[in-house]
């Protein structure tokens, strides 16, 4: 792959396709086994995230990489302190710089405070600043848009722009192929690990990157989702799973009511600071203060006050911090998968590694890799993470069908959309390889 100076590549692939494995070689958080990086010419042994930023490659992540605790001034000068005396750190020149890239952006991020108290896109913000303090010359960007409103992502494609105009090399991950078809000039597409493509984003559209990315299993799953889902809903008895009426949450929510059929996809949208996260939480029994009235099958219940009375009631939700509120990052995919769920598990209180594993592989469905059942799920890639926790979201033993509040549940993950009749181009032969 090769990236030119002053242009965006796009790289997309299905989650475990390789590309957060490509990204952190190329950010030193791996060692590559062969093969080798060339920066401008000269070949760069990358083994350590020091080591990058020394070659100028800068990766900028789906969930920024900051110190909360540290303000937006020390965050973009992590490591690279403007000194005072060859000692202290010169705090009006750090703040002087660091109001002068807010001006080459076009961006006003707060100078002072807690960087944790911004927004993911003020936190994008201040990796950018940090690149281009450090006058990075490759920046990778895995999934910036993702958790983003559309104010921040049109603010966030202004600061690309700067970027390309001081002629940094990009390389864009993301799972929206349209927007990867809009921005880059070249695209790579990897399947298992591979590289099974590369075109001209004039030379393609969304259909033909997904026919790259899972090739014929696309259609064959497209066909077993489409027979699966009619055979369901044929079988399955009409009538409301789920009947919200007159959910208050004083000062955030006021009498709001909805109803959910069974075997249905009901969307919530709204702005942000609109309610609807504190919806989802207040069905799921996170907010103590909610009142209203509940229905589940027809039957009239209290409202949940606890986690544990909700799920309880057979619902459960998928966070969309899924990070800090739905996993635990030191323990496996299994682990994770069945820690909700650990009483149907074990016996006599005790549970072994063996009916741990097998648990969660009929939760999945088979869905976990064999690797990923064992190791941290803080090792997992977005996608991944998102496919487990909603996993273990699955009661054992509870309802076969619970209702399951779901934040933004793709905001990581990598996948075709549906296809469009009206693509009109194709994606040329030429390119696979």
């Amino acid at each position: 792959m090769s990236l030119v100076a002053g242009e965006i590549h796009g790289l997309v692939g299905e989650n475990g396709a390789g590309k957060s494995t490509f990204v952190k070689m190329l950010a030193g958080a791996h060692s590559p086994d062969s093969g080798e990086i060339v920066v401008d010419g000269q070949r760069a042994q990358i083994s350590t995230p020091l080591a990058a930023q020394a070659f100028g490659v800068a990766a900028i992540y789906q969930e920024p990489h900051i110190v909360p605790y540290l303000s937006p001034v020390a965050n973009v000068f992590l490591g690279q302190e403007i000194p005072r005396f060859g000692v202290l750190r010169n705090e009006r020149a750090m703040r002087k710089r660091f109001r002068r890239w807010g001006e080459v952006l076009g961006i006003d991020v707060p100078a002072t405070g807690s960087a944790a108290t911004l927004s993911i896109g003020m936190q994008q913000s201040i990796e950018i600043m940090r690149a281009l303090e450090r006058d990075a010359r490759v920046i990778v960007m895995d999934e910036p848009t993702a958790a983003l409103s559309h104010t921040e992502i049109a603010a966030l494609h202004r600061a690309i722009d700067v970027l390309l105009s001081r002629g940094a090399a990009i390389l864009l991950i993301s799972h929206k192929l349209d927007e990867v078809i809009e921005l880059s000039e070249t695209i790579t597409v990897m399947r298992d690990g591979r590289k099974v493509a590369e075109t001209r984003a004039a030379d393609t559209n969304v259909d033909g990157l997904v026919d790259a990315m899972l090739g014929q299993r696309f259609e064959n799953a497209l066909e077993r989702a489409r027979t699966g889902h009619q055979r369901q809903r044929q079988t399955m008895e009409r009538g409301t799973r789920l009947a919200v009426d007159g959910l208050t949450v004083p000062g955030r929510l006021a009498n709001v009511s909805l109803r959910v059929g069974r075997g249905e996809i009901l969307g919530v949208a709204g702005l942000v600071g609109a309610g609807r996260t504190t919806l989802l939480r207040a069905v799921a029994g996170l907010e103590q203060s909610a009142t209203g009235t509940l229905e589940i099958d027809g039957r009239r219940v209290n409202w949940p006050s606890t986690a544990r009375r909700a799920w309880d009631l057979g619902i459960a939700l998928a966070p969309e911090d899924r990070r800090r509120q739905g996993l635990v990052l030191g323990r496996s995919a299994a682990d994770n998968v069945v820690l909700s769920s650990l009483q149907t598990v074990g016996r006599g209180g005790f549970a072994t590694r063996r009916s741990i594993r097998r648990a969660a592989d009929a939760t999945a469905q088979g869905r976990i890799h064999h690797v990923a059942a064992r190791r941290g799920v803080g090792n997992a890639v977005g996608g991944r993470q998102s496919a487990e926790d909603r996993a273990r979201q699955v009661p054992a033993r509870r309802t076969a069908h619970p209702p399951l509040p779901t934040n933004r549940p793709g905001a990581s993950t990598s996948g075709p959309r549906p296809r469009s009749s009206a693509s009109s181009k194709t994606f040329p032969n030429k390119v696979w390889e």
